[in-house]
């Protein structure tokens, strides 16, 4: 039996008081420890989604746009513009932000000049309070033309009041499109091009994208030129093709850039408002079997508008043009340089071209046009010349 001495000190009770005392405090530090994790989720998820969705889309490029917003445009409509002009990371972010922070009824209609490096809330401001830009004209450049049809078109322009929208004349805006060496710092996909090209007429040929555009009324020459080329490189140069670049894909084809905007080209032209993936398997086959190119736009090129007989070359013009690298007929390979504008579509199919006409099975070597907006495809010439008998009568 062990004894306890008198000395020896009793464990104290421990009281209701400091026991409630305790489980407060465990329930405040649970409390506090759940709502930093809340907080701290919450602050991640804004970072989230502040960074992918309501920064600004390129907050380096302070490259300042015209954008127009219609009267009575809807808030939709409104992001929708915004949006196709890269200017908003998400339409339905943008709507959902101008409706929660009751914004949407304020926004104007106006043109306004807006750039890439403006977060979603700078935009809204100024869209209510901003000074809206007088004195501005809408344009729009058809897909397929040449740099001498914007040209002409450009000088063409009148307001609503019959007067001239831009002060330049056709030629000082061609006598612009001559001095490449004016924009190659500044766009710098225009080095793909070859020097011999650099060196001729109109070196920017193909580069100027077909758009609609904003601009002021005294807008320069040069003013036009580096909206297109802006333009150029944000939906053509920048873009992505199936998850990849213009860039790398022109490797796998063993093309160069400038290649491929060439044979864009073409493609647009030839293949008018369809099939142009298909019209694109033709051409890339031709030229991997070292045939002939063929194509009666690139000896167009050559000839002026009044003087064609239609849309096809006629053999007197073949022949006419036989020395320019531009005469598809008597010169293997792409022409010299681009033909007219390409769209986004028309690149798109020069870097991908219809797979199924270009398998040993059914390689497509021939098209003529049907006279409904498609054309017959055939693999022999034989076959060629069938489809050319049975639908001459349709476009000649």
């Amino acid at each position: 039996m062990v004894k306890t001495t008198s000395d020896e000190k009793k464990p104290k009770k421990i009281t209701k008081e400091k026991r409630l005392m305790t489980l407060l405090i465990r329930q405040i530090a649970v409390f506090a420890l759940s709502l930093g994790i809340v907080i701290a989720t919450v602050v991640f998820a804004f970072n989230i989604f502040y960074r992918e969705l309501l920064r600004p889309v390129e907050l380096q490029n302070p490259a300042e746009l015209i954008i127009e917003i219609p009267t009575g445009s809807s808030l939709a409509r409104i992001a929708d513009i915004l949006y196709r002009n890269n200017l908003i990371r998400n339409e339905f972010v943008f709507e959902l932000f101008a409706e929660f922070t009751d914004q949407a009824h304020k926004l104007r209609a106006g043109a306004f000049v807006i750039s890439q490096n403006m977060d979603m809330q700078q935009i809204i401001d100024l869209l209510m309070e901003g000074e809206a830009i007088p004195n501005t004209a809408r344009f729009r450049i058809p897909e397929g033309y040449t740099i001498s049809e914007m040209a002409h078109l450009l000088e063409a322009m009148t307001t609503e009041d019959g007067k001239k929208k831009f002060e330049f004349t056709a030629q000082q805006f061609l006598d612009a499109a001559k001095k490449i060496q004016d924009y190659v710092e500044d766009f710098s996909f225009l080095n793909y091009i070859p020097q011999e090209r650099k060196n001729g007429e109109y070196p920017l040929e193909g580069y100027l994208f077909p758009d609609t555009y904003e601009a002021y009324l005294d807008a320069s020459p040069d003013d036009i030129i580096r909206m297109m080329l802006r333009t150029f490189r944000r939906k053509v140069y920048e873009r992505e093709y199936n998850q990849t670049t213009i860039a790398d894909r022109a490797k796998q084809l063993d093309m160069s850039i400038d290649e491929v905007i060439v044979l864009a080209s073409i493609i647009q032209s030839e293949a008018g408002m369809g099939e142009f993936h298909k019209v694109s398997a033709v051409f890339h086959n031709r030229l991997d079997d070292d045939m002939l190119l063929q194509a009666c736009s690139t000896v167009l090129y050559l000839i002026p508008r009044e003087e064609w007989e239609g849309p096809f070359a006629t053999d007197a013009q073949i022949e006419a043009t036989k020395d320019s690298k531009y005469n598809t007929y008597k010169h293997l390979g792409l022409p010299l340089g681009p033909i007219s504008a390409p769209s986004q579509l028309a690149v798109e199919a020069a870097l991908f071209p219809y797979e199924d006409y270009m398998t040993d099975q059914n390689r497509m070597l021939f098209f003529v046009y049907r006279g409904d907006g498609t054309h017959e495809f055939s693999k022999t010439y034989e076959e060629h010349r069938r489809a050319i008998a049975e639908f001459e009568h349709l476009w000649r």
